[in-house]
């Protein structure tokens, strides 16, 4: 699967990107089957299959990144584990 990951926080996006490869994903910029994007830069998104993650969860931001529509919402932290399930069921 081909993944983007948008963050303006460089730690966040080289740790999603350092799992997504480990597990064997391609991590592109370049025609993405599915992006992975930071809540607060949503209004970046470039692909309408995209899973928002926040690191400052509201009900309100949920709300909004499921409006705009995100086909999941991952808080931050998360797990190596969470984010791969994700992944996954996003394969099926």
């Amino acid at each position: 699967m081909r993944i983007q990951v948008i963050s303006g926080l460089p730690v966040w996006k080289n740790e999603m990107e350092s799992v997504l490869t480990d597990a064997g994903h391609d991590v592109t910029d370049e025609n993405p089957d599915w992006a992975l994007v930071d809540y607060l830069d949503l209004d970046q998104v470039p692909t309408s299959r995209f899973v928002v993650v926040d690191g400052l969860p509201s009900v309100e931001a949920c709300c909004q990144a499921f409006r705009a529509g995100a086909a999941d919402y991952l808080v931050r932290p998360h797990t190596r584990e969470q984010l791969l399930a994700i992944i996954k069921a996003l394969e099926a």
